[in-house]
């Protein structure tokens, strides 16, 4: 099996979202495959089991780090990402451009900042009362695809958003919190080279899901966390590469494969 992650290598002229594969298939074969990633005309091989995972990872280099990953006491975040559309409110919504009470919401839209009435909240009151984060569920660029310095983005909006504020459907939802500082942690953890390599290894499609953050590993956002927060997004990047245990050579694949998001 061949892949081109990016269809300009195959292709310069047309944009192919998802990039070109082309196998070799033997009904009667039963066993691992020579899977080849060519990026920018260089190859990578591997000996591979196609079913290692629920979802089949596209790059040789980024198995031996998600081994390394989920092998320590792995819990995927995942677990506090809520279903699309928390609070039952369509993309299309814009909500009025002024308070019309003091206890209206502020809600986050494609198109801006809006405000809305309490009871227009359709689910999850609770936790529109929370401290939370936002993520734009749509995938930044197209799958495969990357920017001039051969790099993706990955996540195209992340904002941590306080209480009595909502989103439309053209969010995702990622956490709840009693205080702002963990809120903001969180932000500066979804910022990192490391958390938007691992999402883009389970993407299949531009929208983003739940389910993609299978191979996020949760952490601890509060003051005991082993983590210091309150460093630059680089630092926190260069603390989660020593928690993990990656080598130079994998630290070096992430950090050329995913743009910078200060």
């Amino acid at each position: 099996m061949y892949d081109y992650p990016n269809p300009k290598d195959c292709f310069p002229n047309t944009n192919i979202s998802g990039g070109i594969c082309y196998f070799l298939w033997n009904n009667d074969y039963k066993g691992d495959c020579t899977y080849t990633n060519v990026v920018n005309g260089n190859k990578q091989s591997a000996i591979r089991q196609l079913n290692e995972n629920e979802i089949f990872v596209r790059y040789n280099k980024a198995v031996s780090i998600i081994r390394k990953i989920t092998a320590q006491q792995f819990e995927s975040i995942s677990n506090i990402v809520y279903a699309r559309n928390p609070f039952g409110l369509d993309s299309a919504i814009r909500g009025s451009e002024k308070k019309k009470s003091k206890d209206d919401f502020k809600v986050y839209t494609s198109k801006g900042e809006g405000y809305l009435r309490k009871t227009d909240v359709k689910s999850n009151l609770h936790l529109a009362y929370k401290y939370k984060l936002l993520m734009g569920k749509v995938l930044s660029g197209h799958i495969g695809e990357t920017d001039s310095s051969g790099q993706v983005k990955v996540i195209a909006t992340i904002k941590a958003i306080s209480p009595n504020e909502v989103t439309t459907d053209s969010y995702l939802i990622i956490g709840d919190f009693d205080n702002q500082q963990e809120a903001i942690n969180i932000e500066s953890y979804f910022k990192t080279k490391l958390l938007r390599f691992l999402l883009l290894q389970s993407l299949v499609s531009m929208n983003i899901s739940r389910g993609n953050f299978r191979f996020v590993p949760l952490q601890d956002f509060t003051s005991k966390s082993d983590i210091d927060w309150s460093k630059s997004v680089a630092e926190i990047d260069a603390q989660l590469y020593k928690k993990y245990g990656l080598t130079e050579e994998e630290i070096g694949f992430i950090e050329g494969m995913i743009k910078p998001m200060e």
